[in-house]
């Protein structure tokens, strides 16, 4: 048995979620219902707020829930020595650090990472 360390790399590869998109669809449902009370109140200045929501509604779902937005993570790269790369959904990756700030939960995994701007081109991670 030898006491190197693997020099395979695990990756792990997201898929869309449809739960994401309801709980996002739902949640941005339930903030343009809350702007009706406030139309009442303040006329046309609520109804500038409604395109923003939309906008963010999209926006949301195709980088979180879809997985087509032009940041959306579609895919994990962890190497040896805690080497992240994160996979772009156009086919790009960025090396990554991760954060203090991440988050392990059994039900709830939360990674932060610091990720460099530079772009790796079509590098494959493994």
């Amino acid at each position: 048995m030898s006491s190197r360390r693997s020099d395979a790399a695990l990756v792990v590869k997201l898929q869309p979620s449809r739960r994401m998109l309801v709980l996002l669809v739902t949640l941005h449902s339930l903030a343009l219902s809350l702007l009706w009370p406030l139309y009442e109140s303040l006329g046309l200045f609520v109804l500038l707020l409604v395109p923003l929501l939309l906008t963010s509604l999209v926006q949301s779902a195709r980088r979180y829930a879809l997985l087509t937005g032009k940041h959306a993570v579609t895919e994990l790269v962890i190497k040896n020595n805690n080497d992240y790369l994160l996979g772009m959904s156009g086919g790009h990756y960025r090396q990554s650090a991760l954060r203090r700030g991440s988050y392990v939960h059994p039900a709830l995994i939360i990674l932060n990472f610091a990720s460099s701007e530079k772009f790796m081109g079509s590098f494959r991670g493994r």
